[in-house]
């Protein structure tokens, strides 16, 4: 372990995480949204308003803090690393593991649905028309938020790169209140329009939009 190692960092990424892993077992057994397993029964009122309650809550802020903690230290790593060596880097860490799970996790997971739900079609079938069908583009599961984060590393690269290569950033600028209202009323403007055509339940490529 580093020794300039932001422990606290570390703390709220550990809370963060272990409440979208419950978040996913709340998934499974309430019924309320999609997962790869659904357990089958019934559940009753004050259980649904208990998952309910969870679940829209932990969904209104975790994956926030995660997109920002990752945001904020993005400009240090690319004035360290350059842009080439910055990419590498972040194909490295976020996009070695989403096709990892594309092509190997994901499809195995499915295939071992299918067949506990005597699927028909053999796995191996299955397998090459995910492959040749390019379906495995859509295929990144629960690491959808590291594709994400690899799509925006790349967008700020390029920007860096081409648009504002004015050197380096500074993080020690604390916005101003009135800037942070601005922030907020114009999330809530994007969000309102961004649902208007990617409304809840839809998703481009496992990306839901109307949550971004």
């Amino acid at each position: 372990m580093t020794k300039n190692r932001l422990m606290y960092i570390d703390n709220i990424r550990l809370l963060v995480i272990t409440l979208a892993v419950l978040m996913h077992i709340a998934v499974t057994y309430s019924g309320l949204g999609r997962w790869v397993y659904n357990e089958p029964g019934q559940v009753g009122i004050i259980q649904t308003v208990i998952f309910g309650f969870y679940q829209a809550f932990t969904q209104g802020f975790a994956m926030g803090i995660m997109f920002m903690i990752a945001g904020y230290f993005i400009p240090e790593s690319y004035d360290s690393k350059g842009f080439s060596r910055f990419l590498k880097d972040r194909f490295f860490r976020l996009g070695v593991p989403t096709l990892i799970f594309m092509l190997i996790v994901g499809p195995i997971t499915n295939g071992l649905v299918l067949v506990h739900g005597n699927y028909e079609a053999s796995i191996l079938e299955t397998y090459a028309e995910y492959i040749i069908g390019f379906h495995f583009i859509g295929g990144s599961g629960p690491l959808w938020f590291a594709f994400a984060l690899l799509i925006f590393s790349l967008i700020y690269a390029l920007i860096r790169k081409f648009i504002c290569p004015k050197g380096k950033v500074s993080n020690k600028d604390i916005p101003s209140f009135p800037k942070i209202l601005l922030l907020i009323i114009l999330m809530g403007v994007c969000t309102f329009l961004v649902r208007i055509v990617q409304p809840v339940g839809t998703d481009v490529f496992n990306m839901h939009l109307c949550h971004f």
